[in-house]
């Protein structure tokens, strides 16, 4: 008897790990491009609001931008994220790690994560980002992009572009 009940709980655990598997290689991908120019709107000192090398976030930012993406048109991105500094072979760099929310002309959003690494003195930076969700017509989106973008310290403003992949409207439902 007690053989049976185990017998029965590794069958549904294989179970359960064919059919999430399947899911998982159902999603397909496709290109995802796009550019923005937006503004910090607000900033916050945390952690005594010094940088140190290699220390601790020093600065809460929020930003607004808007933009046109393929697959989604026209829409507004609203970036939540913490600043910190780091040096590299003598090179000051701002790492910026935080979450964006994409909200499409229709009112559809993706989600999820990014960092920036922006050199000090240039003040270009590179992109690495994870898309992680969304809502309406991209729930269960997954995707990564990678970027580049300059920023402006005299006006706080910016400018990015975005190139990768994104997962397909419906790639995740269950077929």
């Amino acid at each position: 008897m007690f053989t049976k009940s185990i017998s029965k709980i590794v069958s549904g655990v294989i179970l359960f790990a064919a059919l999430a598997l399947g899911s998982a290689q159902a999603q397909q991908y496709v290109p995802y491009k796009g550019a923005a120019a937006g503004k910090v709107i607000s900033r916050e000192p945390i952690n005594g609001g010094i940088p140190v090398p290699g220390g601790l976030p020093f600065r809460r930012l929020i930003s607004e931008a808007s933009g046109n993406f393929t697959h989604i048109g026209k829409s507004t991105v609203h970036f939540d994220q913490v600043v910190r500094l780091i040096v590299e072979d003598g090179v000051p760099y701002l790492i910026v790690d935080g979450t964006y929310t994409v909200t499409t002309a229709n009112g559809d959003t993706l989600f999820g994560t990014f960092q920036n690494k922006q050199n000090f003195i240039t003040n270009e930076f590179t992109t690495d980002v994870v898309t992680e969700g969304g809502t309406g017509r991209f729930a269960n989106a997954s995707g990564s992009l990678e970027g580049a973008g300059q920023f402006d310290v005299a006006t706080d403003t910016f400018v990015y572009w975005l190139d990768g992949v994104i997962s397909t409207v419906g790639s995740s439902k269950a077929k």
